[in-house]
């Protein structure tokens, strides 16, 4: 009697367990109305909520701490319950300031040319707005969209000055024109729409010896770029007849508006002749020497898992604070058959943002902050 008794109890106790519900998982994003300030440490205690159990409670103090820095009149939570996760909305709501000052620096590129195509494109500020974070991203995207798409790339530094005591605020985008780039075709609106679009490129079968930066070169089809059957025809031919690779071949699938392409290609030791390092914008005055730790070496066959190694090592090498830094391959291939490879580097200014006379600076952040 007192085994049927404590397997009883045991059965009621792994039944409570199973009946206790679970916490559900929380999604948290800032809903930011007004001038909202753009510092994306200002909002990190939502960013820190998402992926956790919810907690009321821990809402409550993220909020409290968004407040307490003074940038907003009130805020507020909101929150809505699905089968497996709890959207939590943080309404905060900030003074509008109105942008008195706007402009854009820019060197080495005709500058009316470049306004002349972003404003006639997209959701731009302009002055006399009322400053939105939102708007001031989606500024910076299309200027990035006008230099890639004539084949530039580019590093954009934002200084912003809010005065919430004043009501106004002020803008500058400080634009750095880095090395050439094969031009990228801009999403719809900026570009017309395809009437049958590159949905998928997949270059996962395109093995260890193949640049690929010296194979878009010789190609039309691109990602976010067009379809076109005759193109694909002719990029493979040239491909085959350059008698640099083993083995090409595309294949296409999906229908008109959903066109998927594959890229399999086996590529031949390629010889590199010369490894160069460019430096832009900061690092424009210096002269980056040949590193002899530099994985890809001159003399050795081209890999582009060395090629990928280099570029973390030249990043990790000219990192310094307050400074975003890119690093890019770009490959020229000699009359010979062998490799130039240069690694271009970029280098400028974290964004800067000062509020009521104190200066922050911003690093990049992907931030759930909509306004």
């Amino acid at each position: 009697m007192r085994t049927y008794g404590t397997l009883l109890a045991a059965l009621l106790l792994v039944a409570t367990i199973q009946a206790k519900p679970q916490a559900k998982e929380c999604f948290a994003y800032v809903d930011a109305q007004g001038s909202s300030p753009p510092l994306p440490q200002l909002y990190s205690c939502a960013r820190e909520l998402t992926g956790k159990a919810y907690d009321a409670a821990n809402a409550k103090s993220c909020l409290d701490s968004m407040l307490a820095s003074g940038y907003f009149q009130n805020g507020r939570i909101e929150t809505a319950s699905g089968s497996a996760k709890i959207t939590v909305r943080f309404i905060l709501t900030s003074p509008s300031l109105v942008l008195k000052d706007l402009d854009f620096d820019v060197e080495g590129s005709p500058k009316e040319q470049m306004l002349a195509w972003i404003r006639n494109t997209g959701d731009i500020l302009s002055a006399g707005d009322v400053y939105r974070e939102n708007r001031d991203v989606k500024t910076r995207e299309v200027l990035s969209f006008y230099f890639r798409d004539i084949g530039k790339s580019v590093g954009i530094t934002r200084v912003a000055n809010l005065d919430y005591h004043a009501g106004t605020a002020g803008l500058t985008y400080h634009i750095t024109v880095g090395p050439d780039i094969i031009p990228i075709r801009a999403l719809p609106p900026y570009e017309e729409e395809c009437q049958q679009p590159v949905a998928m490129f997949n270059l996962s079968d395109v093995d260890d010896y193949v640049p690929i930066n010296l194979v878009e070169k010789m190609t039309k089809t691109h990602g976010f770029g067009c379809f076109s059957a005759g193109a694909i025809a002719e990029d493979g031919k040239a491909l085959q007849d350059s008698k640099l690779f083993n083995a090409v071949r595309y294949d296409v699938q999906g229908e008109t508006n959903n066109k998927q392409v594959y890229l399999h290609i086996q590529g031949k030791p390629l010889k590199i002749k010369e490894v160069r390092i460019v430096g832009y914008g900061l690092l424009s005055h210096q002269s980056l020497a040949n590193e002899p730790a530099l994985p890809l070496r001159p003399g050795d066959p081209y890999k582009r898992s060395l090629a990928d190694a280099s570029e973390e090592y030249l990043k990790s090498k000219y990192a310094e604070p307050n400074q975003n830094l890119e690093v890019t391959e770009d490959d020229q291939l000699t009359a010979d058959n062998e490799l130039i490879v240069t690694f271009n580097v970029p280098a400028y200014e974290q964004d800067r943002v000062t509020i009521n006379g104190k200066e922050f600076r911003v690093a990049p952040v992907v931030v759930s902050v909509h306004s």
